[in-house]
């Protein structure tokens, strides 16, 4: 039996809509870590008894996710945001938005409520991003972009409605 999961596409864009283009491109894989709460702790030596350790929690914050995107006309605006990054531009905060096709959707039309579930990253910044070739083999891979994303905070949608706010 095949894995029914291989069905499913990914599709990410800028969120922003006040830009010319909004980079939707098809994604090959995506990895992250676990949104982590900021620990730290301190002894306190009381008057009588042994040291006192106490835990003190901070805000969430999260790991890096890294992405690999398939190159192709979507991909001229995550070039041309890395472009301006690595120029020494002012860094640019992004919103993006990763998508989860329904089962059998069609790819070219996101918006026709195709959407399972959508992933939104606010205030992105480009932590490190690499262009891989083409490689020709027994059956060639295609052109792809890796990169690593790091957010400020995450909401997570299903369809059209919001399920939970990670952070922020």
């Amino acid at each position: 039996m095949s894995d029914p999961w291989l069905n499913f596409q990914y599709m990410i864009e800028f969120s922003d809509t006040s830009r010319d283009s909004k980079g939707l491109c098809n994604v090959l894989s995506i990895s992250s870590q676990a949104v982590k709460r900021g620990t730290s702790s301190y002894y306190e030596n009381p008057l009588k008894g042994g040291p006192v350790k106490h835990y003190v929690y901070g805000q969430s914050y999260t790991e890096p996710i890294n992405i690999s995107i398939l190159l192709g006309d979507g991909a001229r605006p995550w070039l041309k945001w890395f472009s301006n990054v690595q120029t020494g531009k002012s860094p640019e905060l992004r919103n993006v938005t990763i998508s989860l096709l329904k089962y059998g959707s069609n790819q070219n039309d996101p918006d026709k409520g195709n959407i399972w579930l959508r992933w939104d990253l606010i205030n992105c910044f480009p932590a490190s991003w690499q262009l891989s070739g083409m490689e020709v083999g027994d059956s060639p891979t295609p052109m792809k972009i890796d990169m690593t994303l790091q957010f400020e905070s995450m909401v997570v949608h299903d369809g059209n409605n919001q399920l939970h706010e990670v952070m922020g």
